[in-house]
């Protein structure tokens, strides 16, 4: 059975057959396999601090395919979603992430894991919870987290 390496953060896999031939997958490509014969893995690896090795199936790779989709979107949904509570960045930019959020938010499967990570942890005091997003999905978040987290006195 082939292995692979994978980072949903970076939305990417690289495997391995039992014969040696290495193929990646990339979730800004659905679908499409790669082969990745003379592939600097190295450089490929470079990207990601969350690789780890999970079983990668048969080819074409199809459920690895989408979970690794799953999880780019989740992270990315998570890494939006934060920047909207970032008091360092203009409105523009906030607001956009606030937008870009919601629209990943309408994927429950997403909704779901970004609050789950997000009430999982306490809260950083420096969240700007008052200059964050107050409807959508994304409002219901934040209003989850500082129901918990500030209420609480928890930081």
């Amino acid at each position: 059975m082939a292995h692979a390496l994978v980072s949903y953060r970076s939305g990417r896999a690289l495997i391995k057959e039992e014969d040696g031939r290495l193929y990646t997958i990339d979730s800004g490509e659905p679908g499409e396999v790669k082969d990745a014969a003379g592939l600097h893995t190295g450089m490929y690896l470079q990207g990601g601090s969350d690789w780890h090795e999970e079983p990668a199936g048969e080819y074409p790779y199809g459920d690895l395919a989408s979970k690794l989709g799953l999880g780019y979107r989740q992270h990315s949904a998570l890494f939006v979603f934060l920047i909207t509570l970032d008091a360092e960045m203009d409105e523009t930019t906030r607001q956009g992430a606030a937008e870009e959020a919601e629209e990943l938010f309408a994927d429950d499967a997403v909704y779901e894991w970004v609050k789950d990570t997000c009430l999982s942890v306490a809260m950083p005091a420096e969240a700007d919870a008052a200059g964050g997003p107050t409807t959508g999905r994304a409002g219901e978040i934040l209003s989850a987290m500082v129901r918990k987290w500030r209420n609480n006195g928890a930081h």
